[in-house]
């Protein structure tokens, strides 16, 4: 089994030291030994490697995951080239050789763990417990594949998934670094849409030679993609001392964003073990506004985070606290020092970003608002409006849904009607039976205790109930990803919201056993206790309402 990676991560401050210098010297600058790519060769891949060029239907047979069915689905090969397409693009600006292939043996396997990534509604772990009703063939393949591989979480916008898969991992910041060493590789990170396997940016890894995609979706929400860059069976020769991202010399913009993370990947075979005496400078050229990790000031403040013992090769991340844009033509210098060759020499890293776009950005960003290079966070398909403010009224007792009369939920549909909680849909139904989403159990249960939010039509209408989870410490997906909030929520999750609500921050198992022995929910089974309650499993809207009035009628009086 890989070496469990040790990250030393850290804010140093104090007096920083120009340069490092040892008995006899200087230390050397080491250079990386990688071609450099020039902007016209950039721009001819670009061309080559268009994932735009690779779309149409995205399944020649598609996935099927239900309460009581599931099958792997078969995703259209034409497609999966759109992902293998992009992942030679990023090899390529990095100075690697773009000759990767698509393993369909691999592909095959990360069916399997995009399925059972997209049944627990996209919480993402290297984990997944088996689903109520999935085989065990089915879930040991499935596991096996989720966790060795990489799980990216891929908005419902336009464009080839698998590319935009491909384009999420390689856009980490250092804070997804932070929260994976905090969650740990076998738990959810919550909020995460980014979970790696191994080595961050395997990708670059210049022996990787074969790679499989996955790309599974529950009911049309976001699509779950699963990466394996584990086939390191490339027998391409060339010396190189360490790999920057970006790298050195002109690089494109248009797929390198300001809160992203730098990385520099060191060769074993160059590099001694590195310490947290590193130093890292980064300038930029056109104001010699300067970056450090150990700038007292935090505008000028590098965060810091270390990947040690790899066998792949040691790794350096780093990204600025206030970069709030970059622009064409901009030019950044990366100075490292504190390192040691393998020989125990002292040494140090100097080299010149040359950011430029492609594709011109439609405004000056000297004078304007950057516009965003994010793709647009799905809306979450909210129930219409009836009228009610929240408060109970005559009117609201009266409304009637065509698909609630004789449903289990009617009573409690209808208290949920009249105390302002939830409304129906402009067709004249309820649709009890639909599941929900975080963003929309989170409506639910503030109404439930007079916490107004302000939902307002468009992509921001859930903004005020994050507000109100974050500053209660509730464990919400869709603080940090937007995408997160539109997903489907678990009754897993749903239990730990609940249980933090009602003053106990507990997860998981916990979590589930502290509702069960409140009786503020009931199992879905004939079975008991956690394995009855089926917490990978969806919740419909009929069951979160009865859930949120059986918490107010046991005991429950305001949200803590």
């Amino acid at each position: 089994m890989m070496q469990k990676k040790r990250i030393i991560a850290s804010l140093l401050l104090g007096a920083s030291v120009a340069c490092t210098m040892s008995a006899v010297g200087y230390a050397q600058t080491v250079d990386s030994g990688l071609p450099i790519r020039t902007k016209e060769s950039i721009e001819s891949k670009w061309s080559m490697y268009n994932p735009e060029v690779y779309q149409g239907e995205a399944y020649d047979e598609v996935p099927v995951i239900s309460t009581d069915k599931y099958t792997p689905g078969k995703v259209n090969i034409n497609y999966l080239r759109g992902g293998l397409a992009r992942a030679n693009f990023y090899r390529y600006i990095s100075g690697l050789p773009d000759n990767l292939e698509l393993e369909e043996d691999y592909s095959k396997s990360a069916q399997y763990g995009a399925v059972i990534s997209a049944a627990v509604y996209g919480n993402l772990t290297h984990e997944p417990r088996q689903p109520a009703y999935m085989d065990n063939d089915f879930f040991y393949t499935a596991k096996s594949s989720a966790r060795g591989s990489n799980l990216i979480t891929v908005d419902g916008s336009r464009g080839n998934k698998t590319a935009k898969a491909i384009d999420r991992y390689m856009g980490g910041s250092i804070f997804d670094l932070f929260k994976e060493e905090y969650y740990g590789s076998d738990k959810n990170g919550y909020g995460k849409d980014r979970l790696t396997y191994g080595p961050d940016l395997q990708l670059l890894h210049p022996y990787l030679k074969k790679i499989g995609i996955g790309l599974a979706s529950r009911n049309n929400q976001a699509s779950y993609a699963v990466l394996d860059f584990t086939d390191l069976s490339s027998r391409d020769v060339f010396n190189y001392s360490y790999i920057p991202y970006p790298a050195q010399g002109d690089f494109p913009a248009d797929v390198f964003s300001p809160n992203q993370a730098w990385t520099i990947i060191l060769s074993y075979s160059s590099f001694s073990n590195i310490t947290n005496e590193v130093y890292i400078e980064l300038t930029r050229q056109s104001d010699q506004y300067k970056w450090t990790t150990r700038s007292t000031d935090d505008s000028h403040l590098l965060y810091l985070n270390l990947q040690l013992g790899e066998n792949s090769g040691e790794r350096i991340h780093f990204q600025p606290k206030e970069l709030d844009k970059i622009r064409d033509g901009d030019v950044f210098t990366v100075k490292v020092t504190g390192l040691r060759t393998s020989s125990d020499e002292p040494a140090e890293l100097k080299y010149d970003v040359k950011f430029f776009y492609i594709n011109k950005p439609p405004v000056d960003l000297d004078d304007k608002e950057k516009p965003s290079s994010k793709p647009p966070v799905p809306e979450a398909t909210v129930p219409a409006d009836t009228g009610n403010t929240g408060a109970p009224n005559e009117k609201s007792s009266e409304i009637r849904f065509s698909d609630i009369t004789g449903h289990w939920s009617e009573s409690t549909v209808q208290w949920g009607i009249t105390n302002g909680i939830v409304d129906g849909y402009t067709d004249g139904k309820f649709r009890p039976d639909s599941q929900v989403s975080e963003e929309e159990f989170l409506s639910m249960l503030l109404k439930a205790f007079d916490q107004k939010a302000n939902s307002t039509s468009g992509a921001q209408w859930s903004d005020s109930l994050y507000t109100f989870a974050v500053q209660h410490k509730y464990p919400v997906k869709g603080a940090e990803n937007r995408a997160a909030r539109s997903q489907l929520i678990t009754r897993e999750s749903m239990a730990e919201i609940i249980a933090a609500a009602d003053g106990a921050p507990l997860l998981k198992d916990k979590a589930i056993d502290y509702l069960l022995s409140k009786s503020y929910a009931e199992g879905r089974s004939n079975e008991s206790g956690i394995a009855g309650f089926a917490g990978q499993e969806g919740l419909t809207r009929a069951e979160a309402l009865q859930l949120i009035r059986n918490v107010k009628e046991h005991g429950m009086k305001v949200l803590q």
